[in-house]
């Protein structure tokens, strides 16, 4: 049998139990035990209803709901369910809209898109005849990988957390065309205080940009290094040579021709932002790249 209970050791507020009875009578039952996490929840779970012949139970919970709670369903094993594993929740599903557009003119792109949902990996490869935008229904408390890629254009990927954006929700990609002389700030490759390392979030943004390298091999780039203005000049142009000749050693380590990868380092000579403060002077720690031909 099943029941809603408080007690000790469970997840949330009320949490769902099974108890399974033990002989032809109904006073002796074994110790109830507590439904695995993919049911029970650290919000109440209640009012669970399932039939022996069905192959969905359902039940509420207030689980990414807004308080009151919504109806979710589970798929049962093949077994009874006293003796399975309760498996596969079925979540709300919400629309996502995505729009693919060129960052310099808002128009509407073609693009292959690639979504992997994290939490039930699974992973769906869109045509590359997409135009401009697609909708897709996926689960509300799903984490999305989705990359974005174009041949002449930079690639662009995002991590989307749908639990923490609104329902119906539209994300819009910009992509960089690879056009001689278009400039592109590389956001994410970000090092160690005062060295050359990469910090691991930078590895994304290397690996588009390598991406970038080998399905247009005809382009060639000018990487550009800066810093902000504190500390010593010339230590400050030192790192940011270190810091280019680190993003050429990597492509070139993943098989790009050296002689497609040019760079220099300026140190805080060429500021986007006031070195006033940190929240602006971080705009002027950056790693950009010129288009040189293509």
């Amino acid at each position: 049998g099943f029941s809603i209970s408080e007690r000790v050791n469970g997840i949330g507020s009320y949490d769902l139990w099974i108890s399974k009875r033990e002989g032809k009578g109904w006073k002796k039952w074994s110790e109830p035990r507590l439904l695995n996490d993919l049911i029970n929840s650290e919000g109440a779970d209640f009012d669970f209803n399932y039939r022996p012949d069905s192959e969905y139970a359902f039940f509420t919970s207030t689980r990414n709901s807004d308080g009151y709670g919504d109806i979710k369903q589970v798929k049962i094993g093949s077994d009874s369910i006293p003796e399975t594993v309760v498996l596969n929740l079925v979540p709300n599903m919400r629309v996502l809209e995505v729009k693919v557009v060129d960052a310099k003119n808002d128009k509407p792109l073609a693009a292959e898109l690639v979504i992997n949902q994290q939490l039930s990996a699974k992973e769906h490869k869109k045509p590359s005849s997409l135009y401009g935008e697609a909708k897709f229904n996926v689960p509300d408390d799903e984490l999305l990988d989705i990359v974005v890629d174009r041949k002449g254009y930079l690639p662009a990927e995002v991590t989307l957390d749908m639990t923490t954006i609104g329902a119906d929700s539209v994300y819009q990609f910009k992509l960089e065309p690879l056009k001689v002389g278009n400039k592109v700030r590389l956001q994410h490759i970000l090092f160690t205080r005062a060295t050359d390392r990469f910090l691991p979030e930078a590895q994304q943004e290397l690996d588009l940009l390598l991406k970038m390298m080998q399905e247009n091999p005809r382009v060639a780039i000018f990487l550009e290094g800066h810093t902000d203005s504190y500390g010593n000049p010339k230590s400050n142009l030192e790192l940011s040579q270190q810091r280019v000749d680190a993003v050429k050693t990597y492509l070139v380590s993943q098989g790009i021709n050296a002689d497609r990868i040019e760079g220099k380092g300026f140190g805080g000579t060429r500021p986007v932002a006031d070195n006033a403060d940190e929240e602006t002077r971080q705009l002027n720690r950056r790693v950009e790249f010129r288009v040189t031909a293509n």
